[in-house]
């Protein structure tokens, strides 16, 4: 006994299991346990495939009609799989920036998300194809966002203490564990109030250099004139101090993963600076000498500085 009826929006078919695989055949079919029907989307090409597999043997309590084939309802259709085309493409682009961060210390999330990744585009690219088909894909796609959405509040709520000491130890790497800034970079948390607590460092740090308590631009233009600093670690200054400028006027909160983007970029950024920046001579009146680079940046190129241990 076959029986096909319908709905707004859908065709439900009711067939023993013995015949399922002709239920199969036709394209957009969903299986709903809840009604022990098959369910297609009521468009046009699914009311002919329909009707040209089971039109000979339907009962007579079959009840369907033709889909309207208006204008008014292409155009909805459309629309909706452009909206969802849209929706899949914000999830590929989110997913694609966690997977950069998350590349180097979490190697199996990275991997589910990965696999999650490919399976959207896969999607996307159907959607593209079979903008008929949307219905079938659309189930799909509700199931990926749950999942990757599981997999960011996982993401988002682990500790990032284990996380935090391997990108602080690369941070100290490219620093040469400097022996003036190290010990207090590493105090400092990676987190939204990195940039403040970098550019204050800085800021101190040049005040005791120059002996002047102007604002820190000045204080950079200052340094600029009187040693002869990489145009580098002048333009690296200036962006630290433009990153604490954007954190300290934020007027809401800002999103958790521009946050720790932004964390991260000064942490390296401070890690190129710091060494270059001259030393504090208590005997003269202008740190180091014109240049800047004197034991801490010889250091970071591999040259060992004085530790005390040999005196």
């Amino acid at each position: 006994m076959i029986r096909l009826t319908e709905t707004n929006n859908e065709y439900l078919l009711a067939i023993p299991a013995a015949q399922r695989e002709r239920a199969k055949g036709i394209q957009g079919r969903r299986w709903n346990p809840q009604l022990r029907r098959w369910v297609y989307p009521r468009t046009n090409r699914t009311y002919d495939a329909l009707v040209a597999e089971f039109g000979d043997d339907l009962t007579q309590e079959s009840d369907f009609t033709h889909p309207s084939s208006d204008r008014e309802q292409e155009d909805r259709e459309r629309q909706a799989t452009a909206d969802l085309l849209e929706k899949v493409e914000g999830i590929s682009q989110t997913m694609s920036k966690l997977l950069r961060f998350l590349s180097h210390t979490d190697n199996e999330r990275t991997e589910t998300l990965m696999l999650q990744e490919e399976e959207i585009r896969f999607l996307k690219g159907q959607l593209i194809e079979r903008d008929e088909e949307t219905y079938a894909l659309q189930d799909r796609y509700d199931q990926l966002e749950k999942k990757y959405g599981r997999l960011i509040k996982e993401t988002t709520e682990q500790p990032y203490s284990d996380r935090d000491e391997v990108v602080m130890a690369m941070a100290m790497e490219v620093m040469g564990h400097d022996r003036v800034f190290g010990e207090q970079l590493k105090k400092m948390r990676i987190d939204g109030t990195l940039p403040l607590k970098v550019a204050g460092l800085m800021e101190g740090h040049l005040k005791n250099l120059l002996r002047s308590e102007g604002p820190l631009n000045e204080l950079l233009r200052e340094l600029d004139d009187i040693y002869v600093l990489d145009r580098y670690a002048v333009d690296i200054a200036h962006m630290l101090r433009k990153q604490r400028n954007k954190v300290a006027h934020l007027g809401e909160p800002e999103d958790p993963r521009i946050e720790m983007g932004r964390a991260l970029f000064c942490l390296f950024g401070a890690a190129l600076l710091f060494p270059e920046l001259p030393e504090v001579d208590a005997e003269s009146d202008r740190g180091e000498g014109l240049g800047g680079r004197g034991p801490r940046a010889e250091a970071r190129q591999g040259i060992p500085y004085w530790t005390g241990e040999n005196e």
